[in-house]
């Protein structure tokens, strides 16, 4: 149990937060929440049910900009070939849109989002009509409005749109009265700062380690409730099954891949996501989702405390409990030998009487009596 409890304590020093200088300012651990299409407006979509060839593609993007009314804007820009891809589908555009707009939601406080489409080269994809329309019929109210960026008046491609408030711009000039130049992006010839492979490589990292503290958390969870279950512990060999069985509960937490991993990559791998997103600080939704990060980690960190206190409260439980039943059971043998042996042996010295040979025959069975009732009494002493 010793090595268990260093063991622990140095998962527990491993996890120390400060040692890699930063501090909580959150505890939303809602981030990475795995709730599908359909639940709610706000609702994440796991990040490994997306499709990550049209993540990375930027199609869709959400740079952490607003529109002069302060609701977060989704862009959707130019990107050659990528929408005429026979690949694509209208489910996966929509379930994209869907993890955008809700971490903007949460981000704006439900504010519904503007969707700003650059249609200046060529017409929309029917594949985006079609997604932001299952979009919009699933969680009405999800999207304020559609700002299409064309050259010229395009009512056909609005017709596209059924279902939705779409606004058609026509000039960069014109654009600017919705969007301040400063929160576009360059796709849209603004100076809002913006590169979507690091937004996306700070967003795959951030949720493949919330993903391993989950993992994590749940089996500390799973493992402190077990240790807090003693039913049926009135025999020594109750006992005993029951601190075999604790022993074996630690060492398969110790022996854990993921528990391993954090703690010796733990504090490194939240010491460049803090530093990446000091970089992309621009982005509300980046700096949002390591302040969840770091919620998630300092409740693990938290939960080690919990179960190296549980354990050790636990064995000493269990190890005064099992010194009780070994006295018990010594009490036990005791009793069962003055019952069958002892009581039966004084009552024949008892009616020992006649000539010097019967007494000092009798003098001598007592004191080995004596000697044996001596060493059935002196363990339970001891």
């Amino acid at each position: 149990s010793s090595q268990t409890e260093v063991a622990f304590g140095e998962l527990s020093r491993s996890l120390n937060v400060d040692a890699v200088g930063v501090t909580s300012s959150s505890t939303d651990t809602s981030i990475n929440e795995p709730l599908v299409l359909g639940s709610s407006p706000s609702a994440s979509v796991p990040w490994d049910l997306l499709n990550s060839e049209l993540l990375t593609s930027g199609i869709a993007r959400l740079p952490g900009s607003v529109d002069k009314l302060g609701r977060p804007v989704v862009e959707i820009p130019q990107n050659g070939g990528v929408w005429q891809d026979p690949g694509i589908s209208a489910k996966e555009v929509a379930r994209l849109l869907l993890c955008l707009c809700s971490m903007a939601r949460k981000r704006s406080h439900d504010q519904a989002v503007v969707i700003l489409v650059d249609a200046r080269k060529e017409a929309p994809s029917l594949t985006l009509p079609a997604a932001l329309g299952s979009l919009q019929k699933t969680f009405p109210g999800a999207i304020q409005v559609l700002l299409l960026v064309a050259e010229k008046e395009a009512a056909s491609q609005v017709e596209k749109f059924l279902g939705l408030q779409v606004e058609t711009v026509t000039s960069p000039k014109a654009l600017t009265r919705h969007v301040d130049n400063s929160q576009l992006t360059q796709a849209f010839d603004g100076h809002f700062p913006y590169n979507h492979r690091e937004w996306v490589q700070f967003f795959q990292k951030a949720h493949h380690f919330v993903g391993g503290l989950k993992k994590a958390s749940e089996l500390l969870r799973t493992t402190t409730q077990e240790l807090e279950k003693e039913e049926g512990l009135e025999t020594l060999q109750a006992v005993e099954r029951q601190v075999n069985r604790h022993q074996q509960l630690m060492q398969d937490v110790l022996r854990d891949a993921q528990l391993v991993s954090l703690q010796r990559e733990g504090g490194a791998t939240l010491a460049r996501l803090r530093k990446e997103a000091t970089r992309l600080g621009f982005t509300p939704d980046v700096r949002r989702s390591f302040e969840s990060t770091l919620a998630v980690y300092n409740l693990v960190e938290e939960e080690v405390h919990t179960l190296v206190t549980k354990s050790n409260g636990c064995l000493e439980h269990l190890e005064f409990l099992k010194k009780i039943r070994e006295l018990e059971e010594e009490f036990h043998q005791v009793t069962l030998w003055i019952d069958e042996e002892g009581e039966p042996e004084l009552s024949m010295m008892g009616l020992a009487e006649g000539s010097l040979e019967k007494t000092e025959e009798s003098y001598r069975r007592f004191k080995d009596f004596f000697k044996e009732a001596t060493g059935f009494s002196s363990p339970a002493q001891n």
